[in-house]
């Protein structure tokens, strides 16, 4: 469903996107990508900072979708582009709501860590960590913790922390 003004966004069952963008564009593509991955990405509360599970998630997965459309450099670009905004941003862990760079927190931030939780493990694993996440009732960041541990132990477990507390 279009709208002339205002963020794009996903409920239940359908997405509203701001028509201000060639629809062929890899940014329109992207936003498109995101707004549909909350079809899956939506267990986590949106009223605090568990909802980077949300946002995070739904905005790596339209990286996916760009990858698969346009190929790895145009998903490298953005990457790239995450990482120089979120570089110096505080710890994605526990991140106040108010804090001021939420949107580069759980938007950026958040997608370059799961690039590099996805870089430590084989790619079918990886795949294989978010079919697992998205069929699981993963609400909250220590859930996920949990199923990481148990999917793929200790280790994994403590490498997700870690990239989440820098």
């Amino acid at each position: 469903m279009p709208r002339k003004s205002g963020p794009s966004y996903s409920r239940d069952g359908f997405a509203v996107l701001t028509q201000s963008e060639d629809p062929t564009s890899p940014l329109f593509v992207k936003t498109l990508a995101h707004e549909v991955a909350h079809f899956w990405w939506n267990k986590a509360a949106t009223d605090n900072w568990q909802d980077w599970l949300n946002e995070s998630f739904a905005e790596f997965s339209a990286l996916m979708a760009i990858e698969h459309i346009f190929g790895k450099e145009m998903k490298d670009k953005f990457l790239m582009e995450f990482e120089s905004l979120s570089s110096t941003l505080s710890p994605l862990y526990q991140f106040q709501r108010s804090d001021k760079n939420v949107h580069n927190l759980m938007y950026k931030k958040g997608p370059v860590i799961l690039e590099a939780f996805s870089a430590n493990i084989k790619e079918a694993e990886f795949k294989r960590w978010l079919k697992m996440v998205s069929k699981g009732d993963i609400t909250t960041t220590e859930k996920l913790f949990l199923l990481t541990e148990k999917a793929y132990g200790e280790v994994q477990r403590k490498y997700l922390e870690e990239l989440l507390n820098k």
